[in-house]
């Protein structure tokens, strides 16, 4: 388990950080959940995996889904399909069987949600055993006017506890940076 920060990761969610510490490799179908209107992510992902592997993203919001789609199809990659869903519903996400993804990423979401165990629960049905997912949020201790309202955000050692209930083990904690904290969690079963 990495406790340190090297200069890299003081970057600002750069996207190869992610995919390092992910371990994306060709082939794989990767779950964005939570994909946001940006699809920050979904390029450099499904550019790695190839056009044998893919993304799916996940969101809440149609608009959100629709604006991630349209950054990925400007990109040039196809390999991408997009899942409107609430993940805080167990089963709940349409078209997607159980243990169906290689690899995961929850970034800048779990602050938002109101149930958290829940949305874990059905990240962790929906990925392989031995799959990876990455998680990144706001640090509880920075100030910044960007960022959500400190009461709103989760501590990383109290996901990691929520993560365990549900099936997963920690492989890796570390930063980006001054403002996020970072996990890499494997599926034990």
């Amino acid at each position: 388990m990495n406790m340190g920060v090297d200069a890299k990761e003081q970057s600002f969610l750069d996207p190869s950080i992610i995919l390092d510490h992910l371990g994306v490799q060709p082939g794989m179908w990767v779950g964005d959940f939570g994909v946001g209107a940006g699809g920050h992510f979904v390029t450099p992902i499904a550019t790695a995996v190839g056009t044998d592997g893919g993304v799916i993203m996940f969101d809440v919001l149609r608009s959100a889904l629709s604006g991630a789609m349209s950054r990925a199809k400007l990109s040039g990659v196809g390999n991408y399909r997009a899942v409107w869903t609430n993940l805080e519903v167990y089963e709940g996400a349409p078209g997607v069987s159980d243990n169906a993804l290689d690899a995961g990423i929850l970034i800048n979401v779990l602050h938002q949600s109101t149930a958290a165990k829940d949305m874990l629960a059905e990240i962790h049905r929906m990925l392989k055993p031995g799959a990876r997912l990455l998680i990144a949020d706001w640090k509880k201790e920075i100030q910044s006017p960007i960022a959500p309202p400190i009461e709103r955000r989760l501590a990383d050692g109290y996901v990691e506890r929520l993560a365990q209930e549900v099936g997963f083990a920690l492989l890796e904690r570390f930063s980006f940076g001054p403002y996020y904290w970072g996990l890499v969690l494997v599926k034990n079963s």
